[in-house]
């Protein structure tokens, strides 16, 4: 009896203790990577953990996140140097990259949690976006929501949090315009120790009707399985799709349409660790519009191989810094000699589409040979010949007839319309069309004459070969001239 007893006794301390316990323990998680965080991705934001209240069995905070003062600096020097005569956008921009975002965290400490069933864990957590004044709460009022973005959290004692959120649906209904929308919802799970986060999201319809025309825009979707290894890589597979895209004017007559449009993402590394593959599937089942838009089946690969790891993170590094005139010459130099001494690759295609049911397909392989780049104290980015050394690519293209001369006509109405308006006259699009079409069959003769293109059976071919220094165009050499 008394061994009964002494039982109870401990599953009753227990049970009192490791509400507490747990509570520790998650806000040590909520402080390491708030940590981890501001360490890793200071250049861009900062996020703080503010008003942090631990109670016994549940704790609230206020998360702030705003942008980095170098980030703001750096973008702001680029605003008023693109926009200096624009006053007004300038203040708006500074007033966004000036402002933050909070966000009210109310956390159930574990280790048992009940939402959805019976669940053990650190604690639990609801998390949402603080619009309870300013510009935030004027638009919660405008959409007529509760609020605009909600999640819930769970934590288990492993690291991982499986997490649910959603932005409300709304609609507004003004005298000129309505907007519809069906609501944003997203679920997945994330590991705060191995960086790796599996997470889906989507939403049915976003609409505008307005008294010119109405936008749809449905079945946006996006799945994806990450992990992160560097502050610029994650390893892993994503998919991005949207069903429809439907623009019509004001008399309900179709303006535009996209269907099916899918991107398809996979980054890996490689065997040595020290590179990474990055692939790319684009595809879009059709799309019409105005005049004679009509394409159909359009799908293309782009592959980047043998990517640095170092030298990528070093480059998006740079990036952000938003000119590459205020990259540092020596970084830049030091980071595209490691890039290239990688020996990278770069595919693009087949691109394969048809227009107005005219075939038309065209690819480009390109690689690196880093083996053969000098010392690093004799390299220089502008030394063009060793670029035509160690560059190796092969392009190609293939049409039908009548694509080709579509493709003619578009080139041709273009550069008329570019030499009028030099001239300051204005272009009559029907002249512009007419002597387009009479044109294109003469430009398509002139190219076959000078080589670029070669006529086949099926229509016109076209092939570009970069080996040693040396261009071939369908086969036959072309002279580089002085470098």
């Amino acid at each position: 009896m008394k061994k009964l007893v002494a039982l109870v006794i401990i599953v009753f301390l227990f049970a009192v203790a490791a509400p507490g316990i747990a509570g520790f323990a998650a806000k040590s998680i909520a402080e390491d990577r708030v940590v981890f965080f501001n360490s890793e991705y200071n250049d861009i934001g900062i996020i703080k953990l503010e008003n942090y209240q631990r109670n016994w069995f549940s704790s609230s905070a206020v998360i702030s996140a705003r942008f980095s003062d170098s980030y703001r600096d750096e973008f702001m020097a680029m605003i008023n140097a693109d926009l200096a005569n624009e006053a007004d956008i300038i203040e708006l921009y500074k007033t966004a990259l000036d402002g933050k975002l909070l966000f009210t965290v109310t956390l159930n400490h574990g280790p048992v949690m009940i939402n959805d069933g019976m669940k053990m864990g650190l604690g639990s957590a609801t998390t949402e976006l603080d619009a309870s004044s300013g510009d935030l709460k004027r638009l919660r009022e405008y959409l007529g929501v509760p609020y605009l973005l909600r999640q819930y959290s769970q934590f288990g004692f492993s690291g991982a949090t499986n997490f649910y959120g959603d932005a409300p649906p709304f609609e507004v209904d003004q005298a000129t315009n309505v907007i519809q929308f069906s609501g944003f919802n997203y679920e997945g799970t994330a590991n705060i120790y191995n960086g790796k986060i599996i997470f889906e999201a989507g939403y049915d319809d976003l609409s505008f009707d307005a008294l010119s025309g109405k936008t749809t825009i449905s079945g946006f979707s996006y799945t994806g399985n990450h992990q992160l290894i560097q502050p610029a890589v994650w390893v892993g597979a994503g998919r991005l799709g949207l069903a429809s895209v439907l623009a019509e004017d004001a008399l309900g007559e179709e303006v535009f349409s996209m269907e099916n449009l899918s991107l398809g993402m996979n980054v890996d590394v490689d065997s040595s660790g020290e590179t990474v593959n990055m692939d790319a599937l684009y595809a879009i089942e059709k799309v019409t519009g105005a005049g004679d838009l009509d394409v159909d089946d359009v799908s293309f690969a782009l592959r980047f191989g043998r990517l640095d790891i170092a030298a990528l993170n070093d480059i998006v590094e740079m990036n952000q810094s938003g000119r590459i005139s205020d990259i540092p010459p020596e970084e830049l130099r030091a980071a595209v000699y490691q890039l290239a001494a990688a020996s990278p690759t770069f595919e693009f295609g087949p691109l394969e589409t048809k227009w107005q049911t005219e075939s038309f397909s065209a690819g480009l392989n390109v690689s690196f040979n880093g083996a053969d780049l000098p010392e690093y104290e004799s390299f220089s980015i502008a030394d063009t010949a060793l670029w035509l050394q160690i560059i190796n690519g092969d392009a190609y293209i293939d049409m039908s007839d009548q694509m080709a001369l579509i493709l003619a006509a578009e080139y041709t109405a273009n550069q008329l319309v570019s030499a009028i308006q030099t001239q300051g006259r204005t272009a009559d699009p029907a002249e512009i069309e007419k002597v387009a079409r009479e044109q294109a069959p003469v430009l398509l003769y002139n190219f076959i004459q000078q080589g670029i293109f070669e006529k086949t059976d099926l229509g016109y071919s076209g092939s570009v070969t970069l080996r040693d220094g040396s261009i071939e165009i369908n086969g036959n050499p072309m002279p580089l001239g002085p470098m």
